[in-house]
């Protein structure tokens, strides 16, 4: 409830300052530089969109990766589990001089 109050409040700070730049624009450099303002808006908007979409895709890649490791992780042990219950294998030498 709290993060969409910030949200909100964000959007609603964001659209006062960009009709205060364009406002300003208007003042000092008339039609044309509310055109420019619009574009630069614009391309300021399409970039933040853009990381944003980054930022989800980096998410869910890394919990892909993460489930991958654990099914991984999971399937070693029980691979180590049927290996060590074999008496067969557990007096095996591997070389290594225990005292």
């Amino acid at each position: 409830m709290l993060g969409d109050l910030f949200d909100t409040i964000q959007i609603v700070a964001a659209i006062a300052g960009s009709i205060g730049v364009l406002f300003v624009l208007f003042r000092f450099f008339g039609w044309r530089g509310v055109v420019a303002g619009l574009v630069a808006l614009a391309t300021l908007g399409l970039y933040r969109k853009g990381r944003e979409d980054g930022r989800t895709h980096i998410i869910e890649k890394e919990r892909a990766d993460a489930g991958r490791a654990e099914r991984t992780a999971d399937a070693e042990r029980v691979r180590s589990d049927l290996r060590n219950a074999d008496p067969d294998e557990l007096m095996r030498d591997d070389g290594f001089r225990r005292d």
